[in-house]
């Protein structure tokens, strides 16, 4: 998804001093919520392969990955999700189901190789391409 000047949810900004003003890091209104993921907004930001050829780093990766294409949440709880992840999930960013454990799920390139990589135990993350 690209960035847009506004998140797709409430938010409050943090300015650290590394940031010349007036650039700020819109940080998601369900910061509180202890068992939700931390949602952040760089609306400066953009695509690596949007950026000027004299700025852009290597884009190659070894995989050849290129994209990525789906994030999925797994999550034990079912408790109602906060306002702001369900607007990551009605803008089709972000998707969540219910897993035995906390994990993610990160999909590249539409998953056509039928490839995975999972790092559990140590790191609850599962990389599909």
């Amino acid at each position: 998804m690209r960035s847009k000047a506004t998140p797709p949810f409430t938010a409050w900004d943090y300015r650290p001093i590394y940031l010349p003003p007036p650039l700020s890091i819109s940080v998601a209104g369900n910061s509180d919520a202890l068992d939700e993921p931390l949602l952040f907004h760089v609306s400066f930001g953009s695509r690596p392969d949007e950026l000027p050829p004299e700025r852009r780093q290597p884009l190659e990766h070894r995989l050849r990955l290129r994209e990525i294409t789906r994030l999925q949440w797994l999550r034990p709880k079912s408790d109602p999700l906060s306002p702001e992840l369900r607007a990551l999930v009605a803008a089709g960013v972000l998707s969540v189901a219910s897993g035995p454990a906390h994990a993610l799920e990160i999909a590249f390139d539409d998953e056509a190789r039928g490839r995975h990589l999972s790092l559990a135990p140590e790191l609850p993350i599962t990389f599909r391409w």
